[in-house]
């Protein structure tokens, strides 16, 4: 059973995976692992000259390196700590619990072999030993259900469940009456809430089907992928939960929550590389109908009976308006949503108790709770315990993904405005949203992965490296995102609204969050072993703080669209703020000159309105709305010497600043003209 498993899960058919036996490795004990991201190619070959560091899982080993920079430390002295951390740690699991021993065992092995190559043949050697050997687990398990006979590679005997949270930023940017007046309070909250579900479903499908939890092969950002054995008892089971699942969150949240679950039945012959493709896009596809064939309400009551007879004493919640105000002006839900959001920071309650109940308030029959320690002893076979805190430290329990990194005053959230207010004597007062994702991520799961040889195309989509692919970009957003934030001085009061999967939404003051935008574009570069297929786009807004949030989201959103559409030398990989879009290192670069001549520059606000006027100008000279205009635009070029001439005396300063403004409000002249309402901004004088 394992040696077919091993076999599936490498994507191989019978004969390939005989021949690939027979060759002979490289000397085992020096490789070191390709990045996957390094190697994902949308249109060029394939380049193999970065390496990951054969290290433990850390803030610093998630980077990979080129090959050529790897330090002299011998194979053996790295491979002796792996094991040593292993060795030690393992030690912490807890023994009383299968499913948490399980758990905590897979969150072990993931720290410790996820920069281990599973093959050491060089084709293959971008696969970890930790997601191959979770896929082969996965995989033997559901052989092994089907008894003492190996089902035929041709026969469907297995069964991939795909799970999806649709409609999440609808769900937590709605608002009522009373949200505009302090959202921190309710959006980390509401955020949670999607992990949450999406963690107690693939929960509840694992325990009905009598699957471990290394069977969630994928689960990131309200998403995962089950696999499971294919019999009609599983799939029974699987549309029991969904119905309970549907009537659950019909109810609760009046239709406007749903989550999908797709089922679809695949042969063995289906993980190996020349199907692999074919399976993954179905699974895509019919999931994409579900998404447009929510509630079916041929089963259902059109609308809620009797709904607005809750509001008959005038009590509404005023934080969503869809419920009755059962706790003062707040509903039951909101007020769930309040106290995760309360929960979250503080910081001794790093774990995440989930519970089957009787009559619990999840679902009917799950309840879950934040708990400061846990003790091996309180655990159970019907509790799985989640370690969300965000220590880097193995801690004996399952590590949950979740970035819940927020601004706050020792156990607070802090508001918008608190996190608006500059800390110095200087600076507007405002808030940045910064939204961003991974550009292209469809062609990169459905092509990225294909070896380009000869013009032609050789698949090489497997079950291992669609895991591994989505685990690694998730592990940017949820892993070494809030790790950044944390222990950044710059970053701290940020918060995190979400950040998983591809993308992010984080809101901060409106200068720091442009910084951390920009550092962040670097990071994710180097995270992909400088990649250039392989980018993110955002788009930034500023706004003062008690803006409603529905409004930030949607404006933002248009923004991070307006990055998406501009292609550049054949790429994406854009920042949209202040009305310009153009690629990240465009704007890094012109910061730093920026930075470097900010001394030279007049303080005065008049000087630099005026700057802004000609570069207005300079737009408009080239805009065939104004070419009425184009005489009068003109003249911004002397009108820039006679300014300066007003307002500089120094001579060598002048003609540094005038070559200075002179080259960028005509080469750069939207994105300096951004720039500089940004340093305007930072000059503003505090209203205290």
């Amino acid at each position: 059973v394992i040696t077919l498993a091993d076999q599936i899960a490498s994507g191989f058919d019978r004969d390939d995976y005989e021949n690939r036996q027979k060759r002979s490795p490289l000397d085992y004990r020096k490789v070191k692992m390709t990045p996957l991201l390094r190697n994902v190619a949308l249109y060029k070959e394939k380049n193999f000259d970065y390496r990951y560091p054969l290290e433990t899982v850390n803030y610093n080993s998630i980077f990979p390196i080129k090959a050529s920079e790897q330090t002299n430390e011998s194979a053996e002295e790295s491979y002796r700590k792996i094991i040593e951390y292993f060795e030690t740690n393992f030690q912490k699991l807890d023994n009383t619990s299968l499913k948490n021993f399980i758990d905590g065992l897979i969150s072990l092995y993931e720290d410790s072999f996820s920069f281990v190559p599973a093959s050491t043949i060089n084709e293959y050697d971008d696969i970890s030993l930790y997601d191959h050997s979770k896929t082969t687990a996965a995989i033997a398990t559901s052989l092994f259900k089907h008894g003492d006979k190996l089902p035929q590679s041709d026969e469907k005997s297995f069964l991939v469940i795909r799970g999806e949270f649709f409609g999440i930023q609808k769900f937590i940017f709605s608002e009522g009456s009373d949200t505009a007046k302090n959202p921190a309070k309710i959006l980390r909250g509401r955020s949670f809430f999607v992990s949450l579900m999406t963690e107690i479903v693939a929960d509840m499908l694992l325990t009905e089907l009598s699957l471990p939890s290394f069977n969630l092969l994928i689960n990131a950002a309200g998403m995962f992928v089950i696999l499971a054995d294919n019999t009609e008892k599983s799939k029974e089971k699987v549309k029991e939960i969904e119905k309970r699942i549907h009537d659950w969150l019909f109810k609760k949240f009046f239709g406007e929550v749903f989550f999908g679950i797709f089922t679809t039945e695949a042969t063995q012959n289906d993980f190996t590389e020349k199907h692999f493709e074919t399976l993954w896009l179905n699974i895509l596809t019919e999931m994409e109908k579900v998404k447009f064939a929510k509630f079916d309400l041929l089963k259902r009551e059109g609308v809620f009976l009797d709904y607005h007879k809750q509001f008959d004493d005038g009590k509404e919640c005023k934080i969503c308006g869809r419920e009755r105000g059962t706790h003062g002006d707040i509903g039951d839900n909101c007020n769930e949503l309040i106290k995760i959001g309360e929960n979250l920071v503080n910081d001794r309650l790093g774990y995440l108790v989930i519970k089957k109940v009787e009559s619990g308030p999840v679902f009917g029959i799950y309840d879950y709770s934040f708990e400061e320690s846990i003790t091996h002893q309180s655990s159970s076979h019907d509790t799985k315990v989640l370690d969300i805190s965000l220590s880097g430290k193995f801690r004996g329990y399952g590590k949950s993904k979740i970035n819940t990194y927020v601004a706050k005053n020792g156990y607070t959230i802090k508001t918008f405005e608190e996190i608006a207010f500059p800390d110095e004597d200087s600076g507007a007062n405002a808030i940045g949203v910064f939204k961003a994702d991974v550009d292209n991520m469809a062609a990169i799961f459905a092509i990225g992965l294909e070896e380009k040889t000869n013009g032609g195309e050789n698949p090489k989509l497997t079950f291992s490296r669609i895991s591994q692919l989505s685990r690694m970009i998730n592990n940017f957003f949820a892993y070494y995102l809030p790790y950044k934030l944390k222990t950044n001085e710059k970053y701290k009061d940020m918060y995190t609204v979400f950040a998983g999967g591809d993308d992010l939404f984080i809101i901060g003051r409106y200068d720091r969050i442009f910084d951390l935008a920009i550092d962040l574009s670097k990071e994710f570069k180097r995270y992909t072993g400088c990649n250039e297929e392989v980018t993110i786009s955002g788009g930034i807004s500023i706004f003062k703080p008690n803006t409603p949030i529905a409004f930030m989201a949607e404006v933002v959103e248009d923004n991070l669209n307006r990055s998406k559409r501009l292609i550049k030398n054949g790429r994406k990989g854009n920042l949209t703020i202040l009305s310009a879009t153009a690629p990240w290192e465009d704007f890094q670069s012109l910061r730093d000159e920026i930075l470097e001549n900010k001394q030279l520059i007049p303080k005065s606000s008049s000087f630099q309105y005026k700057l802004l006027e000609l570069m207005e100008m300079k737009i408009r000279v080239e805009d065939p709305y104004y070419k009425d205009d184009i005489l009068k635009n003109i003249m911004w070029l002397p009108r820039l010497k006679y300014i300066l001439s007003r307002h500089i005396k120094e001579e060598s300063v002048r003609k540094t600043l005038s070559i200075y403004f002179l080259k960028h409000i005509n080469e750069n002249t939207k994105i300096f003209k951004s720039l500089s309402m940004l340093e305007i901004y930072k000059n503003r004088k505090i209203k205290k």
